[in-house]
């Protein structure tokens, strides 16, 4: 009891600093947007809030990260294929994948000040509940965002799933990999054991962050490919510490 306290009392320290980060990237989102400035300045004038935020965590939740893998990093921007557990690593790859794009819901652009400032970096915004126009909007603003040198994350589970749990793999990057010849990066981490559901439970603790070698598209199905990228990332999953076999897990323990 005593230590879930603590961890409240740690993520209340923390939502304070994230709101007040979340206040002035909306004042400088709004002192800018009339500016008309260039796509690569509003990113740089607005993407400092992601290395802040896990900064922030690992000051007051006491929240650290390993990562393993980063010499399999293409010199090419690419497509980063993720497990999604937790807001954590959203902010982590923003952090770490420069510049980028990340594939997400288009209701969060119309979140008070945090989806303005959002919509100003680029993301590639999806109809998550119209899957083929979200295939659609994926592939053209995909391909876009590639050609303008950012890597592009996509989180192919669609939404966060708990560690041990399971969601089908959504093949919309193989398809972009596909259209584009781009290189896709396998990455896989465990930051749900850390950064749970439960506010009371979050922290303090170390997330492993494993970038896998790239895998290339040339000369393999859709299928192939998707499972390729789906093997690596669940057997890693699997081995990071705290990690469960993720398929012997229904889907009915998404959240």
């Amino acid at each position: 009891m005593e230590t879930r306290l603590v961890n409240l009392v740690r993520m209340m320290v923390y939502s304070l600093g994230y709101i007040m980060a979340l206040l002035v990237l909306g004042a400088v989102s709004s002192l800018i947007r009339p500016l008309n400035l260039r796509p690569e300045t509003r990113y740089r004038c607005l993407m400092w809030y992601a290395p802040l935020l896990v900064w922030w965590g690992r000051v007051s939740m006491g929240i650290r990260y390993r990562v393993e893998g980063a010499h399999n990093l293409p010199v090419r921007n690419s497509i980063v294929v993720s497990n999604h557990q937790s807001a954590w690593e959203t902010m982590f790859m923003a952090s770490y994948f420069k510049p980028n794009s990340s594939v997400l819901k288009r209701e969060l652009l119309d979140m008070v000040l945090f989806g303005k400032a959002l919509a100003m970096v680029d993301p590639i915004a999806i109809e998550r509940e119209k899957p083929a126009l979200a295939l659609k909007q994926l592939i053209q603003q995909g391909k876009q965002r590639l050609q303008e040198g950012r890597w592009v994350i996509v989180y192919p589970e669609g939404t966060r799933v708990a560690p041990g749990a399971y969601a089908e793999f959504n093949p919309g990057a193989v398809l972009l990999a596909q259209k584009t010849g781009v290189d896709i990066v396998p990455v896989a981490h465990n930051a749900g054991t850390v950064w749970q559901s439960d506010w009371t439970r979050r922290g303090p603790g170390e997330i492993t962050i494993v970038i896998g070698p790239p895998i290339k598209v040339a000369d393999k199905t859709r299928d192939e490919l998707l499972k390729e990228v789906e093997t690596w990332i669940r057997a890693t999953m699997a081995s990071l510490p705290d990690g469960s076999n993720c398929t012997s897990v229904p889907a009915s323990a998404v959240r």
